[in-house]
């Protein structure tokens, strides 16, 4: 809200709500299906997926490990996907997603332990219970959300620059490709914002005025279109390296691998391997090749 002190609506947003609300599927009505809204935050998802692509990749960095996997990322993007379906299902009005200031956390904290991050979780799935504490929440003023995002997108921004030294900057064809995809991702959008699309169909303008305007969608696809048919350039000088996604040198603290119980029930039931998000049996037979070496102090 505003940062000032001559008005009473932060105080009768906290005295209003209620001490604890649980949420439930249907407590705002039966649920409708509109197409146009279907197609755009099917967009939105793909253009998140996209986004998430690189967030992941960025975790890995901040956080001193290598980058994920296939499988890795598809488990991943199939737990975002039930996040989602789970707040649509209790009548959220946002998708579940990688949030990118939390990766600039990990950056600014120099905390990366998964054991952290699900008491974190658990503790804001309890704060979103009691309605009084999100009302708190929700009453810090502007100005002080305006100085944590400064700060956060300032990191998150810096570490994402990090992830272009994996391509080859000397070549004229990859620096076009990015200024392009950067200038209509930004200017395409601000123009259908200000001049929307009107074909007289209510639902057609509404789906395409959506998808026109989603600065991440029109970038990223634009991008995507050009490194995939501009020629003059091989797939390392793109960024394309097959040591980066396909590596297989487990440590001994792999940020990725699961539990010895959950490898040893995926090794006795081979045919689960051969879903593409989880780990396949050569990646798992190095896991416990790995688990099973043990340093030996020799005497000096």
């Amino acid at each position: 809200g505003e940062a000032r002190v001559d008005k009473a609506a932060t105080m009768r947003v906290l005295a209003e709500s209620p001490w604890v609300q649980v949420p439930y599927p249907g407590q705002f009505g039966i649920p409708r299906i509109d197409i146009g809204l279907m197609c755009g935050f099917m967009a939105s998802a793909m253009s998140s997926v996209i986004e998430n692509l690189g967030s992941y990749a960025m975790a890995a960095r901040v956080s001193e490990q290598r980058q994920p996997s296939r499988s890795t990322v598809n488990r991943a993007i199939i737990v975002e996907g039930l996040g989602s379906m789970v707040a649509a299902v209790l009548g959220v009005c946002a998708g579940v997603t990688t949030y990118s200031e939390n990766i600039a956390l990990i950056q600014i904290t120099r905390v990366a332990s998964r054991v952290t991050m699900q008491i974190a979780g658990v503790l804001l799935i309890a704060l979103g219970l009691f309605t009084k504490a999100a009302a708190v929440l929700a009453s810090i003023p502007d100005p002080v959300l305006g100085g944590v995002l400064l700060m956060g997108m300032s990191m998150i921004a810096g570490v994402a620059m990090t992830q272009l030294q994996i391509i080859d900057l000397k070549i004229t064809r990859n620096i076009a490709t990015l200024g392009i995809s950067l200038l209509l991702g930004m200017v395409i959008p601000a123009h259908f914002e200000k001049n929307p699309i009107r074909t007289g169909n209510q639902t057609l303008d509404g789906t395409l005025n959506m998808l026109l305007t989603i600065k991440m969608l029109i970038g990223g696809g634009i991008a995507f279109i050009l490194d995939n048919t501009v020629p003059g350039a091989t797939a390392a000088q793109r960024g394309l390296h097959d040591d980066v996604i396909d590596s297989t040198d487990f440590q001994d603290e792999d940020g990725y691998s699961f539990p010895d119980c959950v490898n040893r029930i995926l090794q006795a039931t081979p045919f689960l391997m051969k879903l593409p998000f989880l780990p396949s049996q050569k990646n798992l037979a190095a896991r416990a090749n790995t688990s099973r070496i043990h340093p030996i102090d020799l005497p000096k």
